[in-house]
């Protein structure tokens, strides 16, 4: 499911968009997909990484993140069909990252357990 999530997210203006555990490569900006265990569900984080000077276009970028996964709906390897809810959590900026750039991240829950 989260392999769709990242094609879903690629459209956008941030090509540079990997599942948790790939590696962004090079290129800043750059998105990490991340599942998690989540009360009832699946959770889906979404993990946006800038430079230090793009702030204003991070949160750009999490606002189109937001609008274009909430309600979302997609398909499982299974075949099942699963809807994102809308935004259930977020961090605000994050200056203090390995890779010198800062981040903001977006949590929306998947109400299944399915992969």
């Amino acid at each position: 499911m989260i392999d769709k999530v990242v094609l879903k997210l690629k459209t956008g203006i941030v090509k540079n968009v990997v599942e948790f555990g790939t590696g962004p490569g090079a290129s800043i900006p750059y998105v990490v997909v991340k599942g998690e265990k989540s009360v009832g569900g699946r959770g889906v984080r979404v993990i946006a990484h800038f430079a230090k000077d793009y702030q204003h276009d991070m949160e750009d970028y999490m606002h189109y993140v937001i609008k274009t996964l909430s309600y979302a709906m997609f398909t499982s390897r299974s075949g099942c069909v699963n809807q994102l809810s809308g935004l259930i959590d977020y961090t605000d900026v994050v200056v203090v990252n390995d890779d010198s750039t800062i981040s903001m991240e977006a949590l929306f829950l998947m109400p299944t357990k399915s992969f």
